[in-house]
Parts: C-alpha cells; sequence; structure tokens
C-alpha cells in the first residue's frame, strides 16, 4: 500500500514530474446504486450537482488519502 504522500517521489525516481493528482472516485466512493438512483430520480440538475462536488474535491488532499483509486499526472522530465 503506497501513501498519498509517497506517490509523486516514487514518480521522480524514475523521472516522471507530478502535475496533477486526483482521486479517481473521490466522495462518490460511498455511494451505492441505490444512491444514485435516488440522485436521478432528483433530475438532472440534482445529478449534475453531485457530480461537480465530486469533480471540485479530488484534488483535495484528505480526499485523495480516503481515495481507492488516484490518478497520477505527470510529465516526464528531459
Amino acid at each position: 500500500c503506497v501513501c498519498v504522500e509517497e506517490i509523486a517521489p516514487l514518480f521522480e525516481t524514475v523521472g516522471i514530474r507530478e502535475i496533477k493528482i486526483v482521486a479517481s472516485e473521490g466522495i462518490a466512493m460511498w455511494l451505492t446504486d441505490a444512491h444514485w438512483e435516488k440522485i436521478r430520480q432528483r433530475g438532472p440538475e440534482a445529478f449534475e450537482r453531485v457530480l461537480s462536488l465530486v469533480v471540485a474535491t479530488a484534488e483535495d488532499a484528505s480526499i485523495l488519502g480516503m481515495s481507492t483509486h488516484v490518478l497520477y499526472i505527470g510529465r516526464k522530465l528531459r
């Protein structure tokens, strides 16, 4: 298991500089199919608000630490 703080240094050892790390599921990881169905039933605006919140918090350090998956975006150093 790798802690979030260890991800960037790990990639740096092979010459990749961090651009961004985001939580793939973020706070949505706790939403079950039943939750999503209730959100959808409230209409497209409610669904979009939930998705916007998931995206808006995806880079929050506390969310990254709780996420089951993260996406590392980096650039190869020359």
